[in-house]
């Protein structure tokens, strides 16, 4: 820094103060550069004579034109000599650069702890606590915590694709996925890769150190989010959406409906998932152990800790351990005495979204499982696989020795002990 005067503007950018003001909007800028582009659109100045050939993307400075070709590139110049990662501009780097410099300084998170560079970059952060969400989508409503993933969700929209790739001219809609795709072909093994420490509790090891903070707080209980409305905490930002959405009212937006039966979804990903697990009947997952098939990775996992016997996730009051951390969050409402589902018949309190559905069924005679043989309904599965085994003889517990069929799993075990006395244990539990 050469003169007084500049270190003073240099400072700004730690101290977050913005003292150059727009008196059209009221806008505040750190420096008088920026105040200066930004009153350009008060001007009318909006001729952007500078076009990008791959997008047509207009921009009022060559500058701007330049940083913004990177992003159809892929091209990464500048490099931290720090981690090794690489960004589109010298400001990202610079950025991301006091990251490793953490001193006394820097700006903590009373929440969580973690330090950030800037101010901003602290302001940003914290809204993953307190929920709030400035951005607003003007077609479906749905509200954003960071810019970043509204621009990313403005597009789903749009339909733009921005991210060229130079290989072979495909088109995606987000920089990380054209990265991806430029790494293929390039040959390079592209999946998950585990970077963090593994967990002190359970050794599972995560892509990110973030990804592990936030995975520690399963084994902590730790609950760093909180809902405005209530000051009820959550420990998974989702979480806290989810509550917001069903205790508060707050609508979302769902603009991918499915064809067939209706339902609306947030994401096309998400709409896709459905129609192939409950329409199409597909099952591309196949377990390499009993090769069992299903319609989503993520039950293949859960499936396969039944031949792995493998239970991480343990309470930390009864020492109790669970293969899913699902079964976990559940059980512990059971210690808290917890019951976050309420039936808005009668106003009756439950600590399982699955009984308060089944308990609905109640209010409005609904009974959606239905028996192919004579057409009684039930309100629950359970409940008409019991009536085909005791009715019908359907669905029984069989025996492969013989043809007897047995009315309940327990008294199917308790006769198998019979074969186990003559060294002949083949029997199966058809379910």
């Amino acid at each position: 820094i050469y003169c007084p005067r500049a270190l003073r503007s240099h400072q700004r950018t730690h101290t977050g103060e913005k003292p150059h003001l727009c008196s059209d909007c009221g806008k505040s800028f750190c420096f008088r550069s920026s105040l200066r582009r930004h009153q350009v659109l008060h001007a009318g100045g909006s001729a952007k004579p500078h076009v990008c050939s791959v997008c047509g993307k207009g921009f009022r400075d060559s500058g701007y034109l330049k940083k913004h070709q990177s992003i159809h590139s892929g091209e990464k110049p500048h490099l931290c000599s720090n981690c090794g990662k690489t960004f589109t501009s010298f400001l990202n780097l610079t950025n991301h650069s006091k990251s490793h410099c953490l001193d006394g300084n820097q700006f903590q998170c009373p929440e969580c702890k973690r330090h950030f560079p800037t101010k901003e970059r602290l302001s940003s952060h914290q809204r993953t606590h307190t929920g709030e969400k400035p951005f607003c989508c003007s077609q479906c409503h749905k509200r954003f915590s960071h810019s970043n993933s509204y621009q990313r969700h403005l597009r789903m929209h749009s339909g733009e694709k921005p991210f060229v790739c130079p290989l072979c001219g495909k088109r995606f809609n987000d920089s990380s996925n054209l990265r991806t795709h430029v790494r293929r072909h390039k040959g390079e093994k592209v999946g998950k890769t585990h970077v963090s420490e593994p967990c002190p509790h359970c050794g599972k090891r995560l892509a990110s150190k973030a990804g592990l903070e936030t995975h520690l707080r399963i084994h902590t209980g730790e609950k760093p989010h909180l809902c405005a409305n209530c000051g009820k905490r959550f420990t998974f930002l989702s979480a806290l959406r989810r509550h917001q959405k069903t205790q508060h009212g707050e609508q979302v937006a769902k603009p991918h409906v499915c064809s067939v039966c209706g339902k609306g979804f947030m994401e096309s990903g998400a709409l896709k998932k459905h129609k192939t697990k409950k329409h199409t009947g597909e099952k591309p997952y196949q377990c390499s152990q009993c090769g069992r098939c299903f319609a989503d990775k993520t039950n293949m996992r859960r499936h396969q800790t039944v031949h792995t016997g493998e239970k991480p996730f343990q309470c930390s009051v009864c020492d109790m351990k669970f293969s899913q951390v699902a079964s976990l969050i559940r059980h512990r409402l059971i210690h808290s005495g917890q019951k976050p589902y309420h039936c808005t018949y009668c106003g009756k309190s439950f600590s399982q979204s699955n009984t308060l559905k089944t308990h609905i069924l109640t209010h409005t005679g609904e009974k959606p499982y239905q028996c192919p043989d004579c057409g009684k309904g039930f309100t629950e599965k359970k409940a008409i696989k019991k009536h085909q085994r005791d009715t019908h003889g359907t669905g029984a517990h069989s025996n492969t020795h013989g043809s007897g069929a047995h009315s309940s799993k327990r008294a199917l075990v308790k006769h198998q002990r019979t074969h186990r006395r003559d060294s002949a244990p083949y029997c199966f539990i058809l379910i």
